[in-house]
């Protein structure tokens, strides 16, 4: 191969190489690992779960904040262990809707949790988080839109036909 042929090459490589990190949307895979174990800790309980691993696997745009900054989704796949046995959904214990909303998940996007779990237990799960660039470019933890306060939820199908036995019964 002549001299041409090889920088051409490593040219190419090189366009592909920063082609294909431009396309990672938000935040990096460390820095959704630290974010979410900063959410356990706060959202969940504290040094009750540890984020064994993470692997990012895409992001889609989102709506712009109210600021006005670039918003995106990040979605991941993460394995979680318990450091200290800990009994889901008990009486006076948060139950598997607390980690799944800190994950970003839904409850059938979480495997592993038991009723009861041992310390070493590893949980696995399909998450998701928000981010927004701040002005210097770097990603920043948003929060998850809420509707406004006093603003009722919007009907579903399942409250309508509710609402409408409540109103006659014969239906």
């Amino acid at each position: 191969m002549s001299a041409l042929a090889h920088r051409l090459s490593y040219a190419a490589l090189g366009v592909a190489l920063l082609a294909s990190s431009a396309c990672a949307r938000g935040a990096d895979a460390e820095r959704v690992k630290s974010d979410l174990q900063q959410r356990l800790d706060r959202d969940v309980k504290a040094d009750l779960l540890r984020v064994v691993a993470i692997k990012r696997e895409g992001s889609a745009p989102m709506p712009a904040g109210e600021s006005g900054a670039s918003r995106v989704i990040v979605y991941f796949n993460a394995t979680m262990e318990l450091t200290q046995p800990y009994k889901f959904g008990s009486w006076d214990e948060l139950g598997s809707s607390s980690v799944a909303y800190a994950v970003g998940a839904t409850e059938k996007g979480l495997f592993g949790l038991q009723p009861e779990n041992k310390a070493g237990d590893r949980i696995r799960a399909y998450g998701s988080a928000l981010y927004e660039q701040s002005g210097d470019g770097s990603w920043c933890p948003s929060r998850r839109p809420t509707r406004p306060a006093g603003k009722p939820m919007p009907p579903t199908r399942r409250t309508s036909r509710a609402a409408r036995r409540r109103r006659d019964p014969s239906s």
